[in-house]
């Protein structure tokens, strides 16, 4: 199976099984020169390809599942890859909170909207992480919640080091969202995307609370994919995409 893109928005997804080609085509607007994060998903007979950020293409065919899950990648001309990686997101997730804002919440609410089987704690120690396939941390810092759960910042950065550094001991992707917007934006949260984001696999975001560029900035840095949404209710249909629950 191949995946082609050509610079004027012309996509094809190309399957060769048993000396018979089937093609799907689509047309997207015309890319701009620069780099695009291309990204193909797998679940049983099901693909998709998505294109900075958004679904272009989605498959459902049986001789997907004959593939046994070999995919290949290859260009021709002047095409450049960089930063290619596989990385598989696998249920149940942990979802729980970095600063103790409300996000964690609706992370919850949309977790369920999209079908994810997971756990839920917002204030887990790194001791718990075992047994779970992705941990998904909620950031956002609220003083009332801090307080709530009486702790600082500087607490919140301890544990969330130690539970990246266990998630890592694990094998454990690390998905990072911060879905509040900018309204949550302040000094203290800001504090803890710059001390968290460049630790995450795959970063998810209301698109208003990238008004500065923070986010942009340090996923291009390090190379993590970045998934922006308008509204936030469009989360659950990221987490099916980083999943595979679609419907």
């Amino acid at each position: 199976m191949r995946v082609s893109l050509t610079s004027d928005g012309e996509i094809a997804v190309i399957l060769m099984l048993h000396g018979e080609e089937t093609v799907w085509t689509t047309k997207i607007d015309p890319l701009l020169q620069g780099w695009h994060e291309v990204v193909i998903g797998f679940k049983a007979s099901r693909s998709v390809v998505l294109v900075a950020s958004e679904k272009v293409i989605e498959v459902d065919s049986s001789d997907i599942a004959d593939m046994g899950g070999k995919v290949g990648l290859a260009a021709q001309g002047r095409i450049q890859f960089d930063d290619v990686s596989v990385t598989s997101f696998v249920q149940p997730a942990l979802i729980t909170s970095i600063g103790q804002s409300q996000g964690v919440l609706i992370t919850k609410v949309l977790a369920g909207k999209a079908g994810l089987e997971f756990h839920y704690d917002e204030s887990i120690s790194p001791d718990y992480l075992e047994g779970n396939g992705t941990l998904m941390i909620s950031i956002g810092a609220s003083s009332k919640g801090l307080g709530a759960a009486g702790i600082d910042v500087k607490d919140e950065i301890v544990r969330g080091h130690a539970l990246i550094s266990r998630a890592r001991e694990l094998g454990i992707p690390v998905v990072v969202l911060h879905i509040e917007g900018a309204a949550r934006r302040g000094t203290m949260t800001d504090r803890l995307l710059r001390e968290f984001l460049p630790l995450a696999d795959y970063v998810v975001i209301k698109a208003d609370g990238d008004e500065d560029g923070l986010f942009t900035e340090i996923t291009l840095t390090n190379n993590i994919p970045l998934r922006i949404v308008e509204a936030t209710l469009q989360v659950a249909e990221v987490l099916k995409d980083i999943f595979s629950l679609w419907d």
